[in-house]
């Protein structure tokens, strides 16, 4: 599964030169980034989303989902999101003054972009960590990525979450409905 995500991933990079982005969705965030999820088109059809990201050193990275696998990272988030919740209550509820707790890894590989000054692609889980205290509650999604061009560069990246709202906002960024709505029609649409 990994080397055909790996191979699928190469693939979809190297193509992305033919390809058109659009913008699916420009939020702030919790944090008061900017962020805009963007969506790859190749001959008209959906082929990727990207979703901004930090790198460890603070500068910007990507995740970059093919379609076909973007399935994985909703299911990630979808998670996150109901945990965050219901920790969140459970902490408030019993005055948990701190805590912090790991969830499962994603069990998927999402697809990892970033320039140094080149441009670096890899792939790598999520492995998210709930961190909770009276000053702050955040979900912090981190992968660690080994650059597949031959480099070998290791670059850490995070994906941070400061309430469900964010989640949510990434989410219907994400969701079919809006991809759908960001595709040109053609009459081989029409008939999928």
């Amino acid at each position: 599964m990994k080397t055909l995500l790996s191979l699928i991933l190469l693939f979809l990079i190297s193509t992305v030169a033919n390809a058109e982005i659009v913008e699916l969705a420009k939020y702030q965030d919790g944090f008061g980034r900017e962020r805009t999820v963007k969506l790859v088109l190749k001959g008209d059809q959906p082929s990727a989303v990207i979703i901004p990201c930090e790198k460890d050193d603070g500068s910007e990275g990507f995740v970059y989902q093919p379609i076909n696998y973007l399935f994985a990272v909703e299911s990630y988030l979808k998670e996150i999101h109901e945990k965050y919740l219901e920790w969140t209550q459970t902490a408030i509820d019993n005055g948990v003054k701190e805590y912090e707790k790991k969830f499962g890894a994603s069990g998927y590989l999402y697809g990892f972009l970033w320039y140094n000054p080149d441009r670096r692609y890899g792939s790598s889980e999520l492995n998210a960590v709930w961190k909770y205290s009276q000053d702050m509650n955040i979900v912090e999604a981190t992968a660690k990525v080994v650059d597949n061009n031959g480099s070998y560069e290791i670059a850490n990246f995070n994906l941070t979450f400061s309430c469900s709202k964010d989640i949510d906002m990434l989410l219907e960024s994400i969701s079919d409905s809006n991809i759908k709505s960001h595709t040109p029609v053609t009459t081989d649409n029409l008939f999928r």
